[in-house]
């Protein structure tokens, strides 16, 4: 299966997490500094769900037919950077 890392610097624009296109795909983030918003493509620091170095990762599992990737699904914004891996099959 493929595995694609990656590292944001984030900002106030949302960022796709990841970039897979498989419907069946594993995500995971964690933040190095700062603190990170997630939520859909129109995510704001007022309403994404707040995450920073002292939570646990950001974990999301796809794995039926039709359901979209975590890579095309989450969406982030905020200050710092966070980092993480996507493995697709």
């Amino acid at each position: 299966m493929p595995v694609e890392t990656f590292t944001l610097t984030l900002s106030a624009t949302p960022q796709r997490l990841g970039s897979a296109t498989s419907r069946r795909s594993y995500l995971e983030m964690v933040v190095n500094s700062g603190t990170a918003y997630i939520g859909g493509d129109s995510v704001t620091s007022s309403d994404g769900i707040p995450y920073t170095s002292a939570d646990d990762p950001f974990i999301v599992y796809s794995w039926w037919p039709g359901d979209p990737s975590p890579g095309e699904s989450f969406f982030v914004v905020g200050s710092g950077t966070v980092r993480g891996m996507e493995i697709t099959g």
